[in-house]
């Protein structure tokens, strides 16, 4: 659109929408379709789909896939039924049982480790989902889901990592989440914010385009109890 090329921007929209054709409303998940464009019954979200659950998704169940809008939140929340329901349904997904023991479920989901519930931390269709509850006017879940993760599922040992590090993402997210920020959506230019652990983080901007200043985030009172953000500025004006 923004060089002009309506037709294109048409279709690429329209494109962006398809997951719309696979929610099943009565359940609130993506479900897959045969052939004929009707729902696969008997469907079961956590196991069914193979090894890797990669016959419908891919590495990962319908619980983690579930959540795989990230350029689409609101429209997100509007399917699953609104703010409450969504929060709910993220809820579920930190709560729910693996249902088999941890040698069944990782036999068959390899991938889908380090486990808060159905959530995987190691894995990075997952790696956004703490942070939605921002979208939905929750943030404080957001900043106690993000700290517990940090405190609980790194270490500095040989086995401080509860997955693959696959070319970094796990040990990045790390970085990104200890500063208090994350990207939630690929080319979209907003980041996503929590309670940094550091008190005073500087990050040194590009000098090609800011001239080598520096973008400072201070967290006054932080702790590791202190984890709550009550207010917010940027350069001194209220967010």
């Amino acid at each position: 659109q923004l060089v002009g090329n309506e037709q294109d921007h048409k279709y690429f929209l329209n494109r962006s929408f398809n997951y719309r054709k696979l929610y099943n409303a009565e359940t609130g998940f993506f479900h897959p379709k045969d052939n004929k464009g009707e729902f696969i019954m008997p469907f079961n979200y956590k196991f069914s789909g193979g090894m890797g659950a990669r016959k419908y998704y891919g590495e990962n169940n319908a619980w983690i896939y579930r959540w795989d809008v990230p350029h689409s939140v609101a429209d997100l929340i509007e399917l699953m039924g609104g703010r409450e329901q969504y929060i709910k349904n993220l809820d579920d997904t930190f709560n729910e049982p693996l249902e088999r023991s941890k040698y069944a479920f990782y036999a068959q989901l390899p991938d889908q480790t380090g486990n808060v519930g159905q959530f995987s931390m190691a894995n990075e269709p997952s790696l956004h989902i703490p942070y939605l509850y921002n979208y939905a006017g929750y943030e404080w879940k957001t900043q106690e889901r993000v700290r517990m993760i940090l405190k609980s599922m790194y270490s500095n040992t040989e086995d401080g990592l509860c997955g693959n590090d696959d070319a970094g993402q796990m040990s990045a997210w790390y970085v990104l989440a200890a500063m208090g920020i994350h990207p939630i959506c690929p080319g979209d230019n907003k980041y996503q914010v929590t309670s940094p652990v550091f008190n005073k983080i500087e990050i040194k901007l590009d000098s090609k385009y800011y001239s080598g200043k520096k973008f400072t985030i201070i967290a006054n009172n932080n702790s590791a109890e202190n984890i709550y953000i009550q207010s917010m500025k940027l350069n001194g004006i209220p967010m």
